[in-house]
């Protein structure tokens, strides 16, 4: 008994390893003006803007949803610790780059 417990709880510490690696967005970027922190469980910091929300991953689509203000869909890239995000913003189109801090 105490060696299955055993087994499951190595099992299930890499597991959380494992899955929140997966993300290349989870971590804290910065650029001049903003650090913005994305946690392993799909939520968001911003600190210059004072905003939190959720956010999902499919493929190189980030999805941002901000409550108040709603969803920003962005493309991404992430080049050696260079975070790249463009798209369209209230009709404007834009772009950010953050570096891994």
């Amino acid at each position: 008994m105490k060696k299955t417990l055993l087994i499951i709880g190595v099992l299930l510490i890499i597991f959380y390893f494992v899955s929140s690696s997966s993300n290349p967005l989870v971590g804290e970027w910065a650029d001049d003006q903003d650090t913005v922190i994305f946690k392993s469980n799909g939520e968001f910091t911003s600190s210059t803007y004072f905003m939190t929300g959720t956010y999902t991953v499919d493929g190189n689509q980030l999805t941002m949803n901000v409550p108040m203000i709603g969803k920003e869909v962005y493309k991404f890239s992430i080049q050696n610790k260079t975070l790249i995000m463009s798209g369209e913003l209230y009709g404007s189109k834009t772009r950010y780059v953050f570096n891994k801090k």
